[in-house]
């Protein structure tokens, strides 16, 4: 190839990237550098309005590993379509409905892997202005669908406890949804780890099948951090078995007799009837055995 050729080709190339940029494509998208757009959170209805054919705007939410977020648009008018782009928290590119512009698109991110700040990026093919629904669905259960009030964090479940309580005694703790919770089986003498954050409100499910009468051993062990963690065993039924809080404990063991058949899950979750003063992400081992 002579010089020519090659200058011919990178101009070609300049060309391209020019045009997908104008056009708002996400392979010249780079959102984070730009630091532009709105933040949004579970349970706004926004109004916006696009300013010019190809325009784009885009939002920014915090959302937690096991979140769901749930988006969609409705237009005004007749003539106005478009559609919606979804980046990971490092810019990584997870949803592009590239040239499917609508009236009324939606978007579906399924569970969330990973904490940290997304990216929704909207993008029409003529100037007007729409509204933007956001619903989520939380790591904790819980469901806050658009035009709803984001509940104050301080009160969900996993993350803390009774804070009104003003008597002498236990303050009790709050419920904790493990609905949405992915669960990992356990292998009976095979030692599993976990963790928890001092903001993240992490629930753990661990499995076990067992027939009705069965004796099991159940062992914790901290191996580093200073949270404290609550652990419930949960029958087939949805009835709480055992339930303990490991407030300053470093190793807990005891021995249960499962009073029905089917599969009993282990649920550990970030508890805060005694705020250590630093508090530092926690990692500990479950055991399950049998006599």
């Amino acid at each position: 190839m002579n010089i020519n050729s090659k200058g011919k080709l990178a101009f070609l190339c300049v060309l391209v990237l020019l045009e997908l940029t104008l056009l708002g494509h996400p392979l010249a998208l780079n959102i984070y550098a730009q630091a532009k757009g709105t933040k949004i959170k579970c349970g706004d209805v926004l109004d916006a309005e696009f300013a010019y054919d190809n325009d784009y705007q885009d939002f920014f939410i915090d959302m937690a590993a096991g979140d769901r977020l749930l988006v969609s648009g409705k237009v005004v008018g007749e003539h106005l379509n478009f559609q919606f782009s979804f980046y990971g928290p490092t810019g990584q590119l997870i949803f592009d409905d590239f040239n499917n512009r609508r009236s009324a698109p939606s978007y579906d991110s399924g569970i969330l892997s990973a904490r940290g700040t997304y990216a929704l990026r909207a993008s029409p093919d003529n100037p007007g202005a729409y509204t933007l629904f956001v619903s989520c669905a939380l790591h904790d259960g819980s469901q806050i669908k658009a035009g709803d009030k984001t509940p104050n964090p301080t009160k969900q479940p996993g993350n803390t406890n009774a804070a009104t309580f003003s008597g002498v005694g236990f303050p009790g703790l709050p419920p904790v949804d493990f609905s949405n919770v992915a669960k990992i089986p356990l292998t009976i003498g095979t030692p599993i780890t976990g963790a928890v954050t001092p903001k993240g409100g992490e629930i753990l499910g661990y499995t076990l099948d067992a027939k009705a009468g069965d004796k099991i051993q159940l062992s914790y062990k901290r191996l580093s951090g200073n949270l404290n963690v609550g652990l419930v065993v949960l029958s087939a039924d949805n009835k709480v078995v055992f339930l303990a809080g490991l407030v300053t404990s470093d190793t807990f063991a005891t021995t249960l007799t499962l009073p029905t058949p089917g599969q009993y899950t282990i649920g550990l979750f970030r508890i805060d009837l005694m705020q250590p003063d630093k508090p530092a992400p926690t990692a500990f081992q479950v055991e399950v055995a049998t006599n």
